[in-house]
């Protein structure tokens, strides 16, 4: 992978929440993050490989989340929640995209699945800071529980 095309990429991003992408940025996104094929140099420890490679993972995760962004506002749910899944597979403790994820589940009809995803963003959150989840988040737990419409 290109470290350059990718940073490249998220500088012409910057700004740009993925709602508001259109579909030409959102196909330059989704290009780029395909090809992202893990840490930079994993299995090397030394302090200048460990800066770059999570700066890298920070702009890839981010450029995720534009995606899943994009995908919830044109009804691609199903793109958002792979998108989603895969955010997690690196960072489980991030609370935003647990909601997403939920919102995302319920949007596509899944309710259980966006339930399921609020206890699996519970115990992450426990295990892994030792805290509980933030009222937003209990808030989309409760209208999910509840079967009501999200706004």
């Amino acid at each position: 992978m290109d470290t350059a095309v990718l940073e490249a990429t998220y500088a012409d991003m910057q700004g740009i929440a993925g709602r508001e992408m259109n579909r030409g940025q959102m196909k330059e996104v989704e290009a780029i993050t395909a090809v992202y094929t893990g840490d930079l140099l994993d299995g090397w420890y030394h302090d200048w490989c460990l800066h770059h490679r999570e700066r890298l993972q920070a702009v890839y995760l981010a450029l995720l989340d534009k995606l899943m962004g994009y995908s919830e506002a044109f009804c691609q749910y199903e793109g958002g929640i792979q998108q989603g899944t895969t955010i997690l597979g690196f960072d489980r403790a991030r609370e935003r995209t647990h909601r997403r994820l939920m919102r995302l589940y319920y949007l596509a009809g899944h309710r259980t699945s966006a339930l399921r995803q609020f206890d699996r963003c519970r115990h992450a959150l426990q295990h892994e800071l030792g805290v509980s989840p933030s009222q937003s988040t209990l808030a989309l737990y409760e209208k999910i529980r509840s079967d009501l419409p999200l706004t």
